[in-house]
């Protein structure tokens, strides 16, 4: 299955006052987040760090299905080794961290 948007990363480019711009250095503009309605600019902002961390967000909940899933399927030796091999993970773990970080801003 191929990605049809635009690959990552993206990034929040600075603030313009009542919008901000999602882009991609590589292949330029994503989108544009206007400040709406009673949204104040933390809200906003907010809305546009989520948007931002998208590719990396998709990425990681896709390698956590694929491993979950196989999880699925093992017995109770299988899974006990690899409770023991989860180290194994901590690639993929701290993929997802810096996703979820970048989504509320605190990157």
């Amino acid at each position: 299955m191929s990605i049809k948007h635009t690959p990552g990363p993206w990034e929040m480019d600075y603030d313009q006052g009542s919008t901000r711009d999602i882009l991609s250095r590589q292949h330029g503009g994503i989108c544009t987040v206007r400040r709406a309605g009673r949204h104040d600019t933390q809200t906003y902002t907010a809305n546009a760090n989520l948007i931002a961390a998208a590719p990396e967000l998709l990425e990681a909940l896709q390698v956590a299905a694929e491993k979950l899933g196989n999880l699925s399927t093992v017995t109770p030796a299988e899974f006990k080794r690899i409770r023991n091999e989860s180290r194994a993970w901590s690639v993929e773990l701290e993929a997802a961290r810096a996703a979820i970080a970048k989504a509320k801003g605190q990157q």
